[in-house]
């Protein structure tokens, strides 16, 4: 009888291990996800403001002047666009208002602008291998190639082969054209 009970014993010791074991593993996966995150937030946030200083900096300078900039997004941003009313979402291809918007994981985080803009809405969806990423504690980006321009509107941000609907772009005064790349890489 007495060697039973060590048995059932050392049975004890060997599950309530396992349970502890499962525990710790899944309090550390969640920490993981925490962090990870906050540094896709934060690099979103950050990939915002430039766009945002980039599209204001061109608000200030004559018609006509350009700047093409290819900028980084995280993967959980699914959308990029203007807007008026910074508690909603644009749902269609192209956007105008005095706000830069992103919707980072159903968060819709939004920068003023100096001026009207006329924006391509930039959607990004779920993919395998951000899924994969997500499940890996990596974050991977989506990188942009935006065209900013002066119109006489505003500001437009469009892919390079799209054009403004602000009809009265002053083709007669010089443009201004300079290349920024922003690149992040997979951590």
């Amino acid at each position: 009888m007495k060697g039973i009970m060590k048995g059932i014993s050392v049975w004890i010791w060997v599950i309530a291990g396992f349970i502890v074991g499962l525990i710790m593993f899944t309090v550390s996966l969640q920490f993981i996800g925490f962090v990870t995150t906050a540094r896709e937030k934060e690099l979103a946030r950050s990939s915002l403001d430039d766009l945002a200083t980039s599209v204001n900096g061109i608000c200030t300078n004559s018609v006509g002047s350009a700047l093409t900039k290819t900028i980084d997004f995280p993967e959980k941003v699914s959308s990029i666009y203007a807007t008026n009313d910074t508690r909603t979402f644009a749902n269609t291809s192209r956007a105008y208002g005095n706000n830069l918007c992103m919707n980072f994981s159903s968060e819709i985080i939004c920068d003023n602008l100096n001026c009207n803009l006329e924006m391509e809405t930039i959607t990004s969806g779920v993919t395998l291998q951000s899924l994969l990423n997500q499940f890996l504690g990596r974050f991977g980006t989506n990188s942009y190639v935006l065209r900013i321009t002066k119109t006489e509107c505003g500001v437009s941000v469009l892919f390079p082969n799209s054009q403004s609907t602000c009809e009265s772009i002053s083709t007669s005064t010089s443009t201004t054209v300079s290349t920024t790349t922003i690149t992040q890489q997979l951590v």
